[in-house]
């Protein structure tokens, strides 16, 4: 069937613009773009979070009134797009500068959405407890831009606090607190695939808030209690019962976390001077 491209355009076009009158429109910001730092959301602030040393700093205050959860790297875009907790159906999209556009979308679901990514074609996976999980495309290019694509579920339920995509192979990935399992989820299915404990985590049940990739497959987690962050070695390689992970350096801890990175970006490491 013939496509109507002049329809598709005028659709697009007139969504994008009605949804910045309705949300806080104002100069475009410059993207993040690949850089090599981790962004660690604590309510409304943004630390920048070396993962290679584990050192932070503050970068942004007060960005919005309510807090900022789910929050991904774009790869479409280059902006960290997140889920504002009030007002409710609400996710943002944060520039260079920090500053903050916000984008009501009247099918989404009401309630906070504190797991989130956003896949490389520019799909963002959100959800909160259970198995339930949304969709919305915030690739620029699309014809669907800034639209709900629906509500679909996981194989399982799963008690998480955070995942990402991986590069390296496309899937998602989360550690479970309370168990310390390390899962896999195929985006395109929902099948929950699981891989096993992770060893440096024995004997410990923290909320693992967020949680990061680097170029490698090297799968990153920081637990909400200590800030301290864990390192698990290419995820995408792992068979059942084989993980290599140990403890990568230390960061800020907070009762409240999210986090987000540019998963194709590698982590720098620090020079020894002797």
């Amino acid at each position: 069937m013939k496509k109507n491209y002049i329809t598709a355009y005028f659709f697009k076009f007139a969504t994008v613009f009605a949804l910045l009158i309705g949300g806080k429109a104002k100069a475009q910001s410059e993207p993040f773009n690949c850089d090599y730092n981790a962004y660690l959301f604590q309510y409304n602030d943004i630390y920048a979070l070396d993962l290679a040393s584990g050192s932070s700093y503050l970068v942004a205050e007060n960005i919005t009134p309510g807090n900022v959860n789910g929050v991904g790297y774009n790869p479409t875009d280059g902006y960290l797009w997140g889920y504002l907790k009030t007002p409710s159906s609400t996710i943002v999209r944060i520039g260079k500068d920090y500053s903050v556009d916000q984008y009501t979308i009247p099918e989404l679901p009401t309630g906070n959405k504190y797991v989130g990514d956003i896949s490389p074609d520019g799909i963002y996976y959100f959800k909160a407890g259970g198995s339930s999980y949304y969709k919305v495309d915030i690739n620029p290019d699309s014809d669907t831009y800034l639209q709900y694509l629906g509500a679909f579920e996981l194989s399982q339920s799963l008690n998480i606090a955070d995942w990402a995509f991986n590069a390296a192979d496309g899937m998602l990935y989360t550690v479970e607190g309370s168990t310390r399992l390390l899962y896999k989820i195929d985006p395109a299915t929902g099948t929950v695939y699981n891989l096993g404990a992770v060893p440096i985590l024995d004997g410990l049940k923290y909320t693992f808030g967020a949680v990061y990739f680097d170029v490698d497959g090297n799968f990153y987690i920081s637990a909400n209690q200590t800030g301290s962050v864990y390192k698990i070695d290419n995820v995408q390689d792992i068979t059942l019962g084989i993980i290599q992970s140990n403890i990568f350096a230390f960061g800020p801890a907070a009762s409240s976390n999210d986090g987000a990175r540019c998963p194709t970006a590698p982590v720098p490491q620090e020079d020894c001077l002797n």
